[in-house]
């Protein structure tokens, strides 16, 4: 979308007969493109989009068959269908009349509407200095596409706090944070518009639906990082997390923060995956093991594939399916496994052609070998 509701809301007829004509006409190709990206919005269904079922109309959905077989089976003509359903609705307009009771009008309340004043707000009770500030400014007039000078007019509309953990000094240990103020700008056109700068967000995505990526947030990538390490690395719950952060470094940030802060860095380094592989794929040797991951009452299995350098986890079903979607193009070095191997392990390295398996070669008087990263061992079959 090239045009907001915000710009929208300044352009009318009077504005458009000011502007030139090459003006005009850049204006006209972002109206037509936001008008064609809309309509691609309305045609949108379950069928030809990533939207879930549920979000069909009441009326879009498809009938009870149940219901089509009972219409189907009588044998009433319409005429007479259509008398029954008449008289059905006479008499129950009737009956609905005699049992409302006219209302009584509405008793006059001396309070205003919404929020009182000095009543609790919610929000933030902690205040932190500010330790740094930034400004945003659009690049581009929204409305006619010129590039907006950097003395143009300008003034702040917005702005949001970032906190994060400052880059450390030379001769320094230790974490320190920092607070970084990021102003939003909105900057007037020659041609008399004024355009605001946006924080940037990350496109929608069917897989990650519930989880927004954007550059509005709180917690900056440096204590992202520190989070996720704590929740995914130690084990520490979401409230565990908040105390930590409470009790060593005076940080209040709620478990909601903390959760949603979770799921951006997992949507945030989901294209580190393919690196991943492509690193697994590349190594002389491969260990591979499973083991069971309930998750939400379903039964998966948590998939480790381990080289020297690189682990790469995955959850899904235990079925060579699962592992030949994540080595992509096939694996061309030793496959080790356990016992497992035999059934679907096994096949995928035959299958790839691969010129040593430890699968078929040493099965079934093979040492079953462990992740060294672990220091598991397994017994000799």
């Amino acid at each position: 979308m090239h045009l907001r509701k915000h710009d929208l809301l300044q352009m009318d007829d009077e504005w458009l007969k000011k502007l030139p004509a090459e003006l005009l006409l850049e204006v006209s190709k972002r109206l037509l493109h936001d008008v064609k990206e809309l309509q691609d919005r309305l045609n949108e269904s379950p069928t030809n989009s990533s939207r879930p079922p549920t979000s069909r109309a009441p009326w879009e959905k498809p009938r009870d068959p149940a219901e089509g077989k009972e219409a189907s089976a009588e044998t009433d003509p319409p005429e007479a269908a259509v008398e029954t359903a008449t008289d059905a609705a006479e008499s129950t307009a009737e009956t609905v009349k005699a049992n409302v009771k006219p209302s009584s009008p509405p008793k006059g309340s001396s309070k205003p509407r919404g929020k009182q004043p000095g009543s609790p707000g919610h929000g933030r009770t902690q205040k932190l200095a500010i330790t740094d500030t930034c400004e945003h400014r659009p690049k581009n007039c929204a409305a006619c596409g010129e590039a907006l000078a950097a003395d143009a007019w300008s003034q702040a509309y917005t702005a949001w706090d970032e906190i994060d953990i400052a880059p450390q000094g030379e001769g320094r240990i230790g974490l320190m944070f920092s607070v970084t103020r990021h102003t939003l700008r909105e900057v007037g056109c020659p041609c008399g518009h004024v355009s605001r700068a946006l924080p940037w967000r990350a496109a929608a995505d069917a897989q990650w639906e519930p989880v927004e990526l954007g550059e509005w947030r709180l917690v900056g990538p440096r204590l992202a990082g520190i989070i996720v390490f704590l929740a995914l690395r130690l084990r520490l719950s979401r409230a565990r997390l908040r105390e930590l952060l409470m009790e060593m470094f005076d940080l209040t940030l709620s478990t909601g923060v903390i959760d949603e802060t979770i799921r951006e860095a997992g949507r945030a380094s989901l294209p580190l995956e393919d690196v991943l592989v492509a690193d697994i794929v590349q190594a002389a040797q491969l260990h591979v093991d499973e083991t069971s991951w309930p998750e939400s009452g379903v039964l998966l299995w948590l998939w480790a594939l381990v080289t020297t350098h690189t682990v790469l986890f995955l959850i899904g079903p235990r079925s060579r399916e699962m592992l030949e979607n994540a080595l992509q193009d096939g694996y061309l070095g030793i496959l080790i496994s356990d016992g497992y191997g035999s059934t679907a392990l096994g096949r995928i390295a035959c299958a790839a052609g691969r010129t040593s398996c430890a699968n078929c070669e040493a099965w079934p008087n093979r040492a079953m070998a462990g992740s060294p990263a672990s220091g598991r061992r397994w017994k000799r079959s």
